[in-house]
């Protein structure tokens, strides 16, 4: 289920600490992509790239360049509510600000016909992989411009996949 109004937690005292008294703050789980095989993500279904072997299919048919698309993501990205509030936050905040990456979507995708990159694409491991990568570029872009810190993804072995395994992730949607 989905509550669109969550309730909000906060340790007692910390809505009346002024943010000025904070040494640093993180802002996490940015830089969303892919919606796995329950969510549709609007980045992934502005355009096909054709270095990937798209397929034929009844939601994006337009090709678009790999530079294209990285510049499709970074505008979706900027639109989205974590990164305004980032935008925000690094004009009011001078502390450090530290910005965690969205983790990486479940290797059960890969099981998944219903997965949109599955759909999308004959190279859907190679199509994922190239979105994961260029995340990491915007994500530094975007962290430069605000002067936040990218923390990096963790476990190598896990990124050269660009997918978290099975076991550490909830199997009701991949993410």
């Amino acid at each position: 289920s989905f509550d669109p109004n969550p309730p909000f937690f906060a340790p007692a005292g910390v809505p009346d600490t002024p943010l000025s008294e904070y040494d640093a703050v993180i802002v996490s789980a940015l830089g969303y992509i892919d919606g796995g095989f329950t969510y549709k993500n609007s980045i992934p279904r502005q355009g096909l790239i054709a270095e990937f072997d798209p397929k034929p299919n009844e939601e994006v048919s337009n090709l678009i360049t790999p530079a294209v698309f990285q510049e499709i993501m970074q505008e979706g990205f900027l639109r989205h509510t974590g990164f305004m509030f980032l935008k925000q936050l690094s004009e009011s905040y001078s502390g450090q600000i530290i910005v965690q990456p969205f983790p990486y979507i479940s290797d059960y995708v890969l099981e998944r016909e219903d997965w949109a990159l599955r759909q999308f694409y004959s190279d859907y491991k190679g199509a994922n992989r190239f979105m994961v990568e260029t995340r990491g570029i915007v994500l530094e872009k975007i962290c430069e411009r605000y002067g936040a810190t990218l923390l990096p993804m963790p476990a190598t072995d896990v990124a050269e996949q660009g997918f978290t395994p099975r076991n550490l992730m909830n199997d009701n949607d991949g993410l």
